[in-house]
């Protein structure tokens, strides 16, 4: 495991993440990463049975996630506007009572309370 100091990231697997100004994008195989970070920002996660957990206090603009088979955990707490599915079988699990847009252009895609 590596933590790169400053960005809040722990990163596993094949792939990792990298954070361009407001975008921050996870890509590879079996990544697992937590983000946390200040301000608003947009997430990527183009890669492949991966997991992201987006720490408590976050604002996050627009979640889009291309990729397939990933999971995304969103903590209590974050602000989040829209949650765009472009790849096929992923997961989101945000906390109970969270409202938030989803555009579904992928398949096999879902949300779920926890």
């Amino acid at each position: 495991m590596v933590h790169l100091a400053g960005l809040g990231l722990l990163l596993t697997g094949c792939g990792g993440g990298s954070d361009e100004g407001n975008v921050y994008t996870l890509d590879g195989v079996r990544v697992k990463a937590t983000v946390d970070k200040r301000g608003s920002y947009d997430i990527e996660v183009t890669g492949v049975d991966c997991e992201l957990t987006v720490a408590s206090d976050n604002r996050v603009g627009r979640l889009l996630i291309t990729g397939i088979s990933n999971r995304v955990v969103v903590r209590e707490g974050v602000t989040l506007d829209l949650i765009d599915f472009a790849g096929n079988s992923n997961r989101v699990e945000v906390p109970k009572g969270l409202k938030v847009r989803v555009v579904d252009a992928g398949s096999g895609n879902r949300v779920t309370e926890r």
